[in-house]
């Protein structure tokens, strides 16, 4: 991996990671993670950006498959933590972003990396079932949200 010296469209420091894509330095091991688990992403933000009224500007994953993001926000939810389901159509068919709380990075990235590997049947299972979990907190849009750490 090669730390790139551009910055993403919001003024985030970026990591290359191939030839033709870079992203935020922050939420790259959460985003490693992921992909060894077979969970394609598409876009992502590091977020921790202060706006109005000192709130925190949520990061956020977008994954190509509705099921990898449920999955996702389940995993958050389920840890007691808050996060934001928002489905949404996009170049590779029906997907959805999950927003949380940046500060939550390197905890979500140390509970994916113990969720196991796709190749075990249990993380399969688990996918598949958030199939028909519903998020406590559906957006039906993206929009700036104050995230808690803590329910």
């Amino acid at each position: 991996m090669n730390f790139s010296s551009s910055y993403s469209y919001n003024g985030h420091p970026t990591l290359l990671v191939t030839s033709e894509f870079e992203v935020d330095q922050l939420i790259y091991p959460l985003l490693k993670v992921l992909w060894d688990r077979h969970l394609k992403t598409e876009y992502s933000c590091q977020g921790g950006d202060r706006i109005e009224d000192n709130d925190t500007h949520h990061a956020y994953i977008l994954f190509h498959a509705e099921v990898a993001s449920k999955w996702f926000a389940k995993l958050i939810e389920d840890n007691g933590y808050e996060c934001y389901f928002s489905p949404r159509e996009h170049q590779y068919g029906q997907g959805a972003s999950v927003n949380f709380n940046p500060d939550l990075i390197e905890k979500l990235t140390e509970l994916v990396s113990s969720a196991g590997s796709w190749d075990t049947f249990k993380f399969q299972q688990e996918v598949r079932a958030a199939a028909t979990y519903i998020p406590k907190s559906t957006l039906s849009r993206m929009s700036v949200v104050k995230i808690g750490v803590e329910k």
